[in-house]
């Protein structure tokens, strides 16, 4: 897992031996260096990462551990420091954490036991407080993985893999609530993978791969209702 702040620090999660690591990136050339030679230990098996929309914080979800590592970013050297309350403890199998735009909420799908948790988050320490939980009697299907928030309004986007479904929830101050007609089921497939919104805020995309007879993957797109929340599939798709 890789994500970046752009032309500053960039942070890998090494699943196989547990550790998060720490680069620079030249500005100009785009050439990477360690921050660090020691990269740093986390709980088992380190998949998803994100970074709070302020660049203070970065957060990993450790599947096998069912831990949730936070850390403080030194925006001079991108040293990290871990977080006095990392790690958090989340359900069974987190995957994927998802701040929404501001950075007061975020989101981490929990893979193990269908549910997604909603935290908040202190601007300030970095803290997360868990706010709210929804799982399968709230329209999770099995093995939620990827989590995608819109760029302008209020709407959560899961994609359920193994049932080839996509959960929306609208979110607030007071939790999450699933939006009618979730969820939204991909026709002809039985493994959804990734979801991607684009820039706009229009138009949704997910990719998708038949895992039991090893087919060809797709990407089905879909336009985004812009009150409701809702995806209609795209005629071309």
């Amino acid at each position: 897992a890789i994500t970046l702040i752009v032309g500053s620090f960039m942070f890998v999660g090494n699943s196989l031996d547990n550790r998060l690591i720490s680069l620079m990136v030249d500005s100009i050339s785009g050439a990477l260096s360690f921050v660090d030679e020691e990269s740093l230990e986390v709980d088992a098996f380190p998949v998803g990462i994100t970074i709070s929309p302020n660049g203070k914080f970065v957060y990993i979800a450790n599947l096998q551990a069912a831990t949730l590592a936070g850390f403080q970013i030194d925006p001079l050297t991108g040293t990290l420091t871990e977080l006095a309350d990392s790690p958090l403890g989340t359900g069974a199998g987190p995957f994927q954490p998802r701040f929404e735009p501001s950075g007061r909420y975020l989101f981490v799908s929990n893979a193990n036991d269908i549910s997604v948790t909603m935290y908040s988050m202190n601007n300030d320490t970095g803290a997360l407080t868990p706010m709210d939980t929804v799982g399968a009697a709230d329209t999770i299907d099995e093995n939620p993985l990827d989590i995608e928030v819109h760029p302008r309004l209020p709407f959560l986007y899961i994609s359920n893999e193994f049932e080839a479904t996509i959960s929306v929830f609208k979110y607030d101050e007071s939790g999450m609530t699933a939006i009618p007609g979730s969820q939204f089921e991909i026709p002809g497939v039985n493994g959804a993978n990734n979801v991607n919104i684009d820039p706009t805020g229009q138009y949704l995309y997910t990719s998708v791969a038949n895992n039991y007879t090893f087919g060809p993957g797709q990407i089905f797109a879909y336009r985004i209702d812009q009150e409701t929340g809702a995806i209609v599939e795209l005629a071309s798709s």
